[in-house]
């Protein structure tokens, strides 16, 4: 069979595309060393990284008390007062009881050496590992060809200097932890593809689907290098924490994910793009119209991942990102920087334009999705990842297709 025809983005625009994306890269780099180093923009550094610093400086002092609520809000309040911030509200009761810091105890371990500096020093050593992280995530993916074209609109993602970069998340360490599975499975590491993979373990709801994959794909040597990652973290986390605060965490975890499945109105969905968040940001309680609509759409994109899990890996990986954000307990807008991730995957020679199309819009969706979310629309984003699913569903379709017309057409004899 032929293949496809090449389909490159014209060269004014691919020029277009990367120059603005520079430009935006750069300003984003300039305006977060000036906040930085400016504390009358103190207020301005927001986010988890708050979190990261207030967690690594408990574990170094009471290890077992990592997850008491008490003192995570003391600490978490002194540190905002130390940095001229305002204090977080104490919680009325035990429902409404905010932990400032849910991740496990290794990753706390990780941020000790980095919090022991200044606190500003610190925000920009992180942003600096986590443009690292992102940034070489983002080259091992990128198609072969237009590779620049397809870096530097994932570079300017807001979902990466926004959402990632910004707020100090953790999200640069999934994208280099699929990123470098991904690598490994294509040159034929199973058992390294797992062991880069496992590190997505700092939030389990990351692999809500990735291990359905594994297993259902028989892919049981990536498996086992993902459990040697997760022994040995599960180690670092009782060598520095104890069994005690291990237990908490694990507790910790179910009741924060039954809090978010049930929760109302009062929570923030609008910073959510799974499916849970969009029922609930369209209505507090829900029409039956709405349920069976966010049904319909679960049900599609399961049906779509499962079809996509016995094509080539690029659509195997892209339907299973893509999946894992929108049928999801717990995705927040900062994880859908894995929809960047799935694109880059998909994107090839002969759909180059499509993929660049569905990029620039998920950038120009995450610029406005907390505002259209606050107005009780669904997120934007999610939107997009429905309608890229949808793609992903289309292109799995044509080359099954493809796959039985070629198989149908008998041998030609050769001419004598």
């Amino acid at each position: 069979m032929d293949k496809p025809p090449e389909r490159p983005l014209p060269e004014w625009a691919a020029f277009g595309l990367v120059a603005a994306s520079f430009l935006v890269v750069f300003a984003f780099l300039a305006y977060g060393v000036h906040v930085a180093y400016t504390p009358s923009l103190r207020k301005n550094v927001r986010g988890d990284f708050l979190q990261w610093v207030m967690a690594a400086r408990l574990l170094r002092d009471t290890p077992d008390r990592l997850y008491d609520l008490e003192t995570q809000q003391s600490r978490f309040r002194a540190l905002q007062e130390s940095l001229g911030m305002a204090a977080i509200p104490v919680a009325r009761t035990a429902k409404e009881a905010k932990y400032p810091y849910l991740y496990p105890p290794f990753v706390a371990a990780f941020f000790i050496p980095i919090a022991t500096s200044t606190f500003f020093l610190s925000f920009l050593i992180w942003q600096g590992i986590s443009a690292l992280l992102y940034g070489g995530a983002v080259v091992l993916v990128a198609p072969s060809r237009q590779r620049i074209v397809a870096v530097w609109l994932a570079l300017a993602s807001p979902l990466f200097l926004w959402y990632t970069m910004k707020y100090g998340q953790l999200s640069a360490v999934a994208c280099a932890a699929v990123a470098g599975a991904i690598f490994f499975e294509r040159r034929g590491y199973p058992v390294l593809s797992g062991v880069a993979l496992g590190f997505c373990m700092y939030k389990p709801t990351l692999l809500l689907w990735i291990v359905p994959m594994l297993l259902l794909g028989g892919r049981f040597r990536a498996l086992l290098g993902m459990s040697c990652t997760g022994g040995v973290l599960a180690a670092v986390s009782l060598g520095v924490a104890g069994w005690r605060a291990c237990l908490d965490w694990l507790r910790l975890l179910f009741r924060w994910g039954n809090h978010v499945g049930i929760a109302g109105g009062n929570y923030p969905f609008g910073k959510f793009v799974d499916l849970n968040a969009c029922t609930k940001q369209v209505a507090s309680q829900p029409a039956g119209a709405i349920l069976g609509l966010a049904a319909m759409i679960a049900a599609v994109s399961i049906v779509v991942t499962m079809r996509a899990w016995k094509g080539p890996i690029e659509n195997r990986w892209a339907a299973t990102l893509t999946l894992t954000l929108l049928v999801n307990v717990y995705a927040p807008m900062y994880d859908a920087v894995l929809l960047v991730v799935a694109i880059l995957v998909l994107w090839r020679p002969d759909n180059a334009r499509v993929c660049a199309m569905f990029m620039v819009a998920v950038n120009l969706a995450a610029c406005w999705s907390e505002d259209l979310s606050r107005l009780g629309w669904p997120s934007p984003v999610t939107m997009i990842a429905f309608g890229f699913l949808l793609y992903l569903g289309f292109l799995t379709r044509t080359a099954s297709a493809a796959g039985l017309v070629e198989a149908s057409v008998p041998l030609q004899a050769s001419p004598s």
